[in-house]
């Protein structure tokens, strides 16, 4: 396993060398440890780094563009979280998951450039990205998880996953976007997790491009809280009650429930 963790000893090397130093790596030059407010507002991270730790630009307002060199294969947690004028990321190939909370608060992220071996994109990764408008989903993604992009701004969800894979979306992952207007799953997404795109309330319509493309209790909660909803697009045939989007008999807390079944259309057989 990859450590990414901030060790004591880390800690220690960081006290001695921030005076001297804006951004900061361990001895062998290996690990980037953390990168102080007073850093330039470009930050190319230094050829030979194989790991960004955990934190090490979080609360960093300086910083408004980033590049990651291919030497490095691994993000710590929350290593850009709360940076908050961070404009644009570029990650490399070498690097396959976006960790816990890994930009969650970046307000002004737009522009993100990665590459299609991404895997996992983890719970709050995206989360409160208030600029992010489109991201081009990998074709090798396999998991989004919890509240991934929670509160950001994502305007359409249309994923192109390879054949063979199967990208699943869990609990909220695109909860409360704002200006999602349409979502399409794609061949290969399935979904996973209850709620996973409730209260988008700008959201209008919802294209189902394969049967089975969930569990029943994660379609039936999948659309609470999404009022301008007018279509939802089901592949034909479909056999009766294969597709609900009733969620009264699940438990939702104070989400409240929605009934969808009048606006449910079959797509026209191919």
């Amino acid at each position: 396993m990859v450590k990414t963790r901030i060790t004591e000893e880390d800690k220690v090397h960081i006290a001695l060398v921030s005076r001297l130093h804006d951004v900061i790596y361990c001895l062998d030059n290996k690990r980037l440890l953390k990168v102080k407010e007073s850093c330039e507002p470009e930050i190319i991270v230094a050829e030979g780094t194989e790991i960004i730790c955990d934190g090490a630009f979080q609360g960093n307002k300086n910083v408004r563009k980033v590049i990651i060199p291919s030497t490095v294969h691994a993000i710590g947690k929350y290593a850009f979280k709360d940076c908050e004028n961070l404009q644009y990321i570029s990650i490399p190939e070498t690097v396959t998951e976006i960790p816990i909370e890994c930009f969650k608060d970046c307000h002004n992220l737009s522009n993100v450039e990665w590459h299609n071996g991404i895997t996992s994109i983890w719970d709050s990764a995206f989360e409160n990205c208030w600029a992010l408008r489109s991201i081009s989903f990998p074709s090798q993604l396999r998991s989004i998880y919890d509240r991934a992009f929670t509160l950001s701004a994502l305007e359409t969800f249309e994923p192109t996953i390879a054949e063979g894979v199967k990208c699943l979306i869990h609990e909220r992952a695109f909860s409360f976007c704002p200006n999602l207007k349409k979502a399409t799953l794609s061949p290969g997404v399935r979904l996973a997790g209850m709620m996973s795109f409730i209260y988008c309330e700008n959201l209008e319509e919802v294209v189902f491009t394969e049967e089975g493309q969930g569990l029943p209790g994660p379609v039936e909660t999948m659309l609470i809280g999404c009022n301008k909803l007018k279509k939802i697009i089901v592949p034909a045939p479909v056999t009766e009650n294969k597709y609900n989007f009733n969620s009264e008999k699940w438990d939702t807390g104070s989400f409240g429930h929605c009934n969808y079944n009048h606006i449910v259309v079959m797509s026209e057989p191919k």
